[in-house]
C-alpha cells in the first residue's frame, strides 16, 4: 500500500486564498479515485485554522476570527506573503466550514485521508471576542472548539473509511 499526501491539488496557490479550496485543479477528483482503485490512500492538505483577509469571503467570516483585546483581528504570514487570520475554533462558522472542506473532499473527490494543517503544531491565540461564546483572552476554548469541529468530522470520515492526521502531535487532541 502507499499513501499520497497531496499539496496543491487545489486551483488556488499555496498558502492562498485559504479556505477557498475548491475548484480543485482538473482531473484532482478522477485521479484520486483511480489511486484509491489501485489501493492507494490519497491525502489532501488542508489548513484547518486560517482565512485568507484578502479575498471577498473573510468579509463574512470575519466574526469568527481570532481577536486581539483592540478588536482587530491577529495576522500571520508565511512564505506566500498572504495575510492569513487565525480562525476561532469555538466558533460555528469555522467549525463549519472545515466540515464543508471535508465533507467535499470525502464525497466529491473520494481521499482515503485529509491532512488538516496546523491543529496539533499552532499554538492556541488569545480571543477576545465575547460575542464567540467562550471566556475573554483565555479558558479552554481552544481545545474544546477543535474537539467539537474534530468529533463532526471524524463521524463522517469514521463511516467513509478516511482518516485524519495533522501536522506534529499535540496531547489534547
Amino acid at each position: 500500500p502507499v499513501g499520497v499526501h497531496w499539496y496543491n491539488w487545489h486551483a488556488i496557490p499555496f498558502d492562498n486564498s485559504y479556505p477557498e479550496y475548491f475548484p480543485t485543479k482538473p482531473g484532482m477528483a478522477e485521479a484520486s479515485r483511480s489511486m484509491a482503485r489501485t489501493g492507494q490512500t490519497v491525502m489532501p492538505y488542508i489548513n484547518a485554522r486560517l482565512w485568507d483577509r484578502d479575498i471577498p469571503s473573510f468579509a463574512g467570516a470575519y466574526p469568527a476570527a481570532c481577536k486581539q483585546p483592540s478588536g482587530t483581528n491577529y495576522v500571520e504570514t508565511y512564505g506566500s506573503g498572504r495575510n492569513l487570520a487565525p480562525m476561532c475554533p469555538y466558533t460555528d462558522v469555522w467549525q463549519k466550514k472545515v466540515q464543508e472542506i471535508c465533507g467535499r473532499l470525502m464525497t466529491d473527490c473520494g481521499v482515503g485521508g485529509i491532512y488538516l494543517d496546523q491543529i496539533g503544531s499552532a499554538a492556541p491565540v488569545a480571543c477576545y471576542d465575547p460575542s464567540h461564546g467562550h471566556p475573554v483572552g483565555g479558558g479552554g476554548h481552544w481545545v474544546s472548539g477543535y474537539h467539537r469541529m474534530l468529533c463532526d468530522v471524524k463521524a463522517e470520515a469514521s463511516e467513509r473509511g478516511v482518516v485524519l492526521t495533522t501536522e506534529d502531535s499535540a496531547e489534547p487532541y
